[in-house]
């Protein structure tokens, strides 16, 4: 959990429901800067208000002192399906010779190795939280998957960026 945010919130649950929704937001975010489909985008959008407007409904819904395991949820399968979508399009057109070259493949990577490892985590959750050893266990799981997503975050950011095949003066 983020220090920041549970200062700013004073309460564990408000601080995981904002940092849910950042996250997603950031992520999707990302998708739709390198993903080129202008359908793809727009469901972005779409799929976008529905989740905020679903948090919005739970947070209400269920108050302040529980977890937001079904939002986490969501938003896990919506990221997924986003990375998933964007493997497909870089196979389906292929802009380089290897995927593995562009730090964006990494990045896919990492978020789906976190999110599928967590997802479950997340789910169970809900009526779990307060349980001590659930904690410890939830923190352990948590905390390795959130280190190799960073590791393969680390790759992309090691990968040098491709020039671009554009002049930058035109010829007469």
């Amino acid at each position: 959990m983020n220090p920041l945010i549970t200062s700013l919130t004073k309460k564990n649950f408000i601080g995981f429901r904002i940092f849910t929704v950042i996250e997603y937001l950031l992520f999707t975010a990302y998708f739709y800067s390198i993903t080129q489909s202008k359908t793809f985008k727009k469901l972005l959008y779409f799929l976008s208000i529905l989740f905020l407007g679903y948090s919005i409904f739970d947070f209400l819904m269920s108050g302040q002192g529980s977890f937001d395991s079904i939002p986490t949820g969501i938003a896990a399968i919506l990221i997924l399906f986003y990375s998933i979508y964007y493997l497909f399009e870089k196979i389906k057109k292929p802009d380089t010779l290897f995927l593995y070259s562009i730090p964006s493949f990494w990045i896919v990577v990492g978020l789906i190795i976190y999110f599928s490892g967590t997802f479950f985590l997340f789910i169970f959750s809900q009526n779990n939280f307060n349980n001590p050893a659930f904690k410890s266990t939830f923190s352990l799981i948590n905390n390795s998957f959130i280190i190799l997503r960073n590791l393969l975050f680390a790759v992309a950011f090691l990968i040098k960026p491709e020039k671009s095949k554009q002049k930058i003066y035109p010829t007469l």
